[in-house]
């Protein structure tokens, strides 16, 4: 029994250069029920995966090796978005909240809770300012990183509710200037978040959009 627990007990003590992760002591254990979503750092060296165990955790590319282990959410979480900085990791799951980590010390920073809406999905902006949210009577909200308050509310023509499923995709363009919805009701909005306004409507006459990509 002891040599078993020797064996399975993996005592990492090196540093990942690109991130500064500190590998912590860990038994490797992975998830024990099926993904719900996957995501990858912005360096490509780490790939984030969330389960329907209720964790999230960190995974060497390199290696294989499981990093970290994020434990708190009661619900499983759907979507997951990192800083551009890959310093911070945001996770939505259906509890109506974003909720915003620290990636070296696998610890949550805070919650962000809209009191006008209900939180579906959360992405970061390409500079790392701004996080975008979208909700049941929102197509988008934006969020000041750093105050964590709202600045915007964008309101669309489509819905993110439809057959009592609740979710939209966000993308946004690599320059930061257009944002994608894909909703629930076959309708996919292109925003321009310099004026703010809606700027295209694209309907789907056989699907809603489930994935978005704004080059």
């Amino acid at each position: 029994m002891r040599f078993m627990s020797s064996f399975f007990a993996f005592v990492i003590s090196l540093q990942v250069s690109s991130q500064d992760q500190i590998l912590e002591t860990a038994i490797q254990t992975g998830h024990y029920e099926k993904l719900s979503a996957i995501k990858y750092s912005p360096d490509g060296q780490f790939l984030y995966s969330a389960s329907e165990d209720l964790t999230i955790k960190l995974w060497e590319l390199s290696t294989g090796r499981e990093i970290r282990t994020f434990m708190g959410p009661e619900r499983a979480v759907h979507y997951i978005d990192i800083s551009p900085d890959g310093n911070q990791m945001i996770t939505v799951s259906q509890d109506g909240a974003a909720w915003i980590w620290d990636v070296k010390t696998g610890k949550e920073v805070t919650q962000l809770r809209d009191t006008a809406d209900f939180i579906t999905n959360a992405i970061y902006s390409p500079d790392g300012k701004s996080i975008i949210t979208s909700g049941k009577k929102y197509s988008a909200i934006i969020w000041d990183v750093l105050t964590r308050s709202v600045t915007q509310r964008l309101k669309g023509v489509g819905l993110s509710c439809f057959n009592s499923i609740c979710s939209a995709d966000l993308s946004i363009s690599k320059n930061g200037r257009y944002l994608s919805v894909g909703l629930q009701d076959f309708i996919t909005e292109v925003w321009d978040l310099k004026s703010l306004e809606l700027v295209q409507s694209i309907k789907s006459r056989r699907s809603s959009c489930s994935s978005c990509v704004v080059k």
